[in-house]
């Protein structure tokens, strides 16, 4: 499904916030074509943590590659939680 319509299909179901793992790598392949990556394959973000694609976010090792640790993601994982009305 398409980064778009996923967020047009949670939008219907008044679905805020979908957390997806993809372990301690940037295991980004399943985004490639879908959301900007650098070269390291790292989900490109700003500093609300807002991806190429309105509505979708990306925290933690995904886009964070200075730290990869999990401290990262819970933190980011949590910014974006407040950014969207958590």
């Amino acid at each position: 499904m398409r980064a778009e319509q996923m967020v047009q299909e949670r939008a219907k179901r008044n679905e805020k916030i979908e957390f997806i793992w993809v372990g301690n790598t940037p295991n980004t392949a399943l985004f490639e074509g879908e959301l900007e990556l650098d070269e390291e394959r790292y989900i490109v973000t700003d500093l609300a943590q807002r991806t190429s694609v309105p509505g979708v976010f990306a925290a933690g090792d995904v886009q964070e590659w200075v730290l990869r640790q999990i401290a990262t993601a819970v933190g980011t994982g949590g910014k974006v939680h407040r950014r969207v009305g958590g």
